[in-house]
């Protein structure tokens, strides 16, 4: 199953976003996170020598981490790089290149494959004891895709090493989800993309895809400033930041099958015209992802005239689904820009 076979109903849910610990550097949570934390951890902990009672403790432990990373308001890792602090947390869903031994009393280092270019090489450091079970370990060893809890180690001008407090998989495996959701967990990774089409102001009638051809040809005549006025003017925005070119635009909108409940959303334009969006063109000055992160928006509406690279969506994902308090991202490409102003008689 894929997110794409949903109904737009079904991908309007909003589940419970849970972490699967698979490592947990237990001493360090306890220290690093207060008194008041620990205490309340270890008021709750199962006190049984039994398999239940550890897998228990290991889901508290991940859940409390990452209700402590909401309430703090922890940034991602590709927000943290634009300054990078050492002590800091971070926490988001990054791919890791598999662990390489490091001559530190057996301490390992995981590359992470950042999906975006980066000054610095990012790598995670840490002992491979606190692995939860031997195919936890097994399963770093290569290629993964984890939610990783960090904080910031070590800051050179072109290295940067953090240290996991907890990694594991995004799910929706979790008590605070009801059976309908639950049925959804292996999507969990992918869920928050949001497609154009499952936004009321962006909806309109479904039509048949018209040839690459004829939108190029529609969209030729718009500049960048044109297009974001004109969904401005559709999403009834506001200007919310008029340092961007063209400004970013902050409004509410609607998933079709939410129940009418309204999103603070933001949306920016990349750029028009034939060029390939890429995720290098994103995260150039002016970074328009941090400019994004710095709304109280949870959808984000990621606007290129043109087509755009794979990379892109692994990028935008990178910064908008935090683990702990995850956005929504939608990108709006020119097929769709099309289609939307289509609807609206825009053009």
């Amino acid at each position: 199953m894929k997110l794409a076979e949903l109904s737009a109903a079904e991908r309007s849910l909003d589940p419970y976003l849970h972490v699967e610990p698979a490592f947990i550097n237990l001493a360090t949570c306890l220290k690093l996170f207060g008194a008041y934390f620990r205490d309340y951890y270890m008021g709750r902990t199962i006190k049984e020598g039994t398999p239940y009672a550890q897998v228990f403790n290991d889901h508290l432990l991940s859940t409390l981490a990452l209700d402590l990373a909401r309430d703090r308001e922890i940034i991602t890792l590709g927000e943290a790089l634009a300054d990078p602090v050492p002590g800091r947390l971070c926490c988001s869903t990054e791919n890791l290149a598999g662990m390489v031994a490091t001559p530190e009393g057996g301490r390992v280092r995981v590359p992470v494959d950042l999906p975006y270019p980066c000054q610095r090489r990012v790598f995670l450091r840490f002992d491979p004891d606190f692995f939860l079970t031997a195919q936890d370990r097994e399963l770093y060893d290569g290629p993964v895709r984890a939610a990783v809890l960090a904080q910031i180690d070590i800051v050179k001008a072109d290295e940067l090493v953090i240290n996991p407090l907890v990694m594991g998989t995004p799910s929706f495996t979790h008590f605070r989800n009801d059976e309908t959701t639950l049925d959804y967990s292996d999507l969990a990774d992918d869920w928050f993309e949001t497609y154009s089409t499952d936004i009321a102001e962006f909806a309109g009638e479904p039509r048949d895809p018209v040839p690459e051809a004829e939108w190029r040809a529609a969209l030729a005549p718009l500049e960048g400033a044109d297009i974001i006025k004109h969904l401005r003017h559709i999403t009834d925005g506001l200007v919310a930041d008029e340092t961007l070119q063209p400004p970013m635009v902050a409004c509410g909108l609607h998933l079709s099958e939410a129940g009418g409940a309204e999103i603070p959303a933001a949306l920016v334009m990349t750029g028009a015209g034939d060029r390939l969006l890429t995720s290098a063109d994103l995260r150039a000055p002016p970074d328009r992802l941090m400019a994004l992160a710095a709304t109280p928006a949870e959808l984000w509406v990621v606007i290129h005239g043109g087509p755009m690279d794979r990379q892109v969506s692994e990028t935008v994902r990178a910064l908008a689904v935090r683990p702990h308090a995850p956005r929504r991202y939608c990108l709006v490409d020119g097929a769709e820009i099309h289609r939307i102003l289509k609807a609206h008689r825009r053009i």
